[in-house]
C-alpha cells in the first residue's frame, strides 16, 4: 500500500524515503481523505483549500498562512492507512522545472534560490545563471534530491496506488472531480501568490535556455516571460529526459504522454 515502507528495514521514521513522502502527505479531517502534495504542482491553490476546509483559515484568508504551516496537516500513519480517498497531482515534468527556474531563481526568491547558490558552490552570481546552467548543474551536480521544487515528483508518492490521479495541465477537471466525488472546494490560489504565468504576455518566439537571469528578471518587470517551449533546445529536453527519466514514465503513465512538452 505505502510506496516506500518496506525499502528498508529500519525503523520507519528513520526510513528516509517513506518520511518524505509521508511528511508531504495532507489530511483532509472532515472527508476521510489524503492529498500528496507536491511543490509546483498546484500545491498552494491545494495547500489553501486544506486549511480552509480543515477550518484553519477562511476562504480569501491570508495566503502567507499555509507557508507557516506546511507541517500542520501532515498525516498520521493511521489517518494516511484508513484515507477513503487518496490523490495527488503530476506535472509534465519539463514545465515543473522550467516553472521552478522562471519562478524561484529568476526572482531569486529565499529560500530556494540561496539554497541553489550554495549549492553550487557561489560558483556564479545568480545574475548570471541561465536555464542551460541550471539543468546541466543539477544533473552534473547530483543536485536532484536537494531541494523540494525540483525534486523528482516520484519522492513524494506515499502510496502505490490513488484513488485519483491529476495533473496541471488539466487541472479544471481535477476542481470539478473533487468536488463531485468528495465535496472539496477548491480556491484558485494564483493571483493571492502571484506565481501564476497567466499574469505575463508569452514570448513564442526564439529559444532562451542561454538568457542569463538579470534579463529575464527585467523581461519580468515589463510583463513579459518566455514560453516554456523557448526554454528547450533539443539538447537541453534530452538531459531533462535523461535525468528525470522516472517522472517523464510516471506522468505518461498516470497522465497522458501526449500531454508531455514537446522540444
Amino acid at each position: 500500500m505505502f510506496r516506500y515502507s518496506a525499502i528498508s528495514n529500519s525503523a520507519l521514521n528513520m526510513n528516509s524515503s517513506f518520511m518524505i513522502s509521508k511528511s508531504h502527505a495532507l489530511s483532509l479531517y472532515k472527508k476521510a481523505a489524503v492529498y500528496s502534495f507536491i511543490p509546483k504542482n498546484a500545491c498552494s491553490t491545494l495547500r489553501y483549500s486544506v486549511a480552509i476546509e480543515n477550518e484553519c483559515l477562511p476562504p480569501g484568508g491570508d495566503i502567507n498562512w499555509i507557508h507557516a504551516n506546511n507541517a500542520t496537516f501532515s498525516v498520521t500513519l493511521q489517518e494516511a492507512l484508513l484515507a477513503k480517498y487518496r490523490f495527488v497531482v503530476l506535472r509534465c515534468p519539463f514545465r515543473r522545472l522550467a516553472s521552478v527556474f522562471l519562478d524561484k531563481i529568476v526572482n531569486k526568491e529565499a529560500p530556494t534560490a540561496w539554497t541553489y547558490y550554495s549549492l553550487i558552490g557561489r560558483e556564479r552570481s545568480l545574475d548570471d545563471v541561465t536555464f542551460e546552467y541550471f539543468i546541466n548543474s543539477l544533473l552534473s551536480l547530483k543536485l536532484l534530491k536537494h531541494e523540494i521544487h525540483w525534486r523528482p515528483q516520484v519522492d513524494f508518492l506515499l502510496y502505490e496506488e490513488y484513488s485519483d490521479v491529476f495533473c496541471v495541465e488539466r487541472f479544471s477537471s481535477a476542481i470539478q472531480t473533487l468536488k463531485e466525488k468528495i465535496d472539496f472546494d477548491v480556491f484558485d490560489a494564483r493571483e493571492l501568490t502571484k506565481h501564476g504565468s497567466d499574469r505575463y504576455s508569452l514570448i513564442e518566439e526564439g529559444l532562451w535556455h542561454d538568457v542569463p537571469v538579470k534579463e529575464l528578471y527585467s523581461l519580468k518587470m515589463a510583463g513579459r516571460l518566455p514560453s516554456v517551449e523557448g526554454m528547450y533546445p533539443r539538447h537541453i529536453y534530452s538531459a531533462v529526459l535523461n535525468g528525470y527519466k522516472n517522472d517523464v514514465e510516471l506522468y505518461s503513465s498516470w497522465c497522458n504522454s501526449k500531454l508531455l512538452l514537446k522540444p
